[in-house]
């Protein structure tokens, strides 16, 4: 062969012997007009060449290499490792990706049309064998569920992200009949967030004063800090839950909205639909009230509107009398109940009425009480000025103040 001059750069660029940057090798050979190219220049750019098919490489294998600028695909990532954060330990990248079971993952179709039945089984059953919440991507279209069996008491934390649901394999909500994306306690509600059933009963409880508990929330006390701008007064709250009832409200429309809904179910155990603890584990020296139930609020002059503080009524389903054996029950107070009047002028500390409504006896804001039929007979005593209890009970007159 006779040329002139001859440059040959080697593309080596993914063929790395170390974990540095891949730079492409170039091998140079330089000879005389008319000088004939040795087999060992031949044998040395033939082992430098990669084969290119209209300017692709293919078939190409990386030891070891770092790709910078550049990228890399296929379907077959078995053995990639992965560093999510700085100073974390690599991982395979295939667990990175299972970190959260998502719907899509499993064959699960958000058009809004196919049946995505076989999917979700397969991804929830893969959640809960590895403790893991499922992830129901966001669709326009929703998701449409026909096949399969799933019970609103299905374990598992479930990420709807407000995605539409339909289909006969997730019950009538309307109907009171809701599974899935329904709650087991009231089968009418639709949740369109985040669902979460787990089960604490499940697990073994360690000593007869232990107690299991699903899921906690705590914060560490309150506590005075060197950056506060105030140094005699701080407030914290551990959660806080908040919400607007929004417009449209009008006559003869209900837009009702509840910040908090606990529901228990009594079957043959009984229960508290919600306990509040108030320990006294040390003298409080600030001064202030400690309340086990603290009922306030605000609002602009001149809004005011038809409230109660706290409402206790209770009927069976079909909205027959089903009554609390007691409505309010007060143990071990120094003082039972104590009412204040919003002034001198208006209200009343009680008022109570008949089951037909009827108003039956009532104490004003100074005190003075009305009671309809009370029957009784002549008090013994003389003098008119009160009338008493003695220590049984019994009803007498006196000229002078009460014993």
């Amino acid at each position: 062969m006779r040329l002139s001059m001859l440059r040959v750069a080697s593309v080596a660029a993914l063929l790395c012997a170390s974990a540095g940057a891949c730079r492409a090798q170039n091998v140079e050979i330089s000879f005389q007009s008319n000088q004939t190219l040795g087999a060992d220049a031949l044998n040395n750019v033939q082992k430098n060449k990669v084969s290119v098919t209209n300017g692709t490489a293919t078939n190409l294998t990386a030891s070891a290499s770092t790709i910078t600028g550049g990228t890399a695909s296929g379907t077959d990532l078995t053995a990639a490792v992965a560093t999510a954060f700085s100073g974390s330990v690599s991982r395979a990248l295939s667990a990175h990706l299972g970190d959260r079971v998502n719907v899509l993952d499993f064959g699960a179709k958000g058009d809004g049309a196919t049946d995505n039945g076989t999917a979700f089984t397969n991804a929830i059953n893969a959640a809960q064998a590895n403790d893991q919440d499922v992830d129901f991507p966001y669709s326009s279209t929703g998701y449409v569920v026909n096949t399969g069996i799933f019970p609103n008491t299905t374990r598992g934390r479930f990420n709807f992200n407000g995605n539409v649901f339909s289909g006969t394999a997730l019950g009538t909500p309307g109907t009171g009949a809701g599974t899935f994306n329904s709650l087991y306690t009231n089968p009418w509600l639709i949740v369109t967030g985040t669902k979460e059933e787990i089960d604490p009963a499940a697990l073994s409880l360690p000593s007869s004063g232990s107690a299991l508990i699903g899921r906690a929330l705590e914060c560490l006390p309150n506590r005075p800090n060197t950056s506060d701008t105030v140094k005699t007064g701080r407030m914290v709250a551990c959660l806080y839950i908040g919400a607007d009832t929004g417009t449209g409200g009008a006559s003869g429309t209900s837009y009702s909205m509840e910040l908090l809904n606990s529901v228990l179910n009594l079957s043959s155990s009984s229960g508290a639909a919600q306990e509040i603890d108030v320990n006294f584990n040390g003298k409080v020296l600030d001064g202030g009230v400690s309340r086990g139930l603290f009922i306030t609020g605000g609002g602009a002059a001149g809004n005011t509107t038809s409230s109660v503080a706290i409402d206790i009524q209770h009927s069976d389903y079909s909205g027959g009398l089903l009554p609390w054996s007691t409505g309010i029950s007060i143990r071990n107070s120094t003082v039972g109940l104590q009412t204040y009047a919003r002034s001198d002028g208006t209200g009343f500390l009680y008022q109570g009425y008949s089951a037909s409504g009827t108003l039956v006896s009532q104490i004003d804001n100074n005190g003075y009480g009305t009671f309809a039929n009370i029957t009784g007979t002549t008090l013994a005593g003389t003098g008119n000025a009160y009338a008493c209890i003695n220590s049984s009970g019994q009803l007498y007159r006196s000229s002078t103040a009460c014993d």
